[in-house]
């Protein structure tokens, strides 16, 4: 993967880390916080964070294959992604 693609996906993981603990904060103060919300949190941020390397991968694979296979790459790629969701 290319290294600037590397650092935003690094940079981006590191936002959704602090949203994930902004939110756990809030929950905190406003006594919700449960087993359920932190596990759904922390699956969710997960998946996402997957999600988001996964789309990063193809991304950069495709735009070095010519367009009928590209085409073909990114819409098997989509349908994985998809499935994960």
């Amino acid at each position: 993967m290319d290294n600037k693609l590397y650092e935003e996906i690094k940079k981006l993981t590191k936002g959704i880390v602090v949203y994930d603990l902004l939110i756990l904060l809030g929950l905190a103060i406003t006594l919700n916080l449960n087993k359920q919300m932190v596990l759904g949190l922390a699956f969710g941020t997960l998946i996402a964070v997957l999600n988001l390397k996964l789309l990063a991968i193809t991304i950069n694979k495709t735009v070095s294959m010519p367009s009928t296979k590209a085409q073909i790459y990114s819409s098997s790629q989509y349908l994985i992604r998809m499935a994960i969701m």
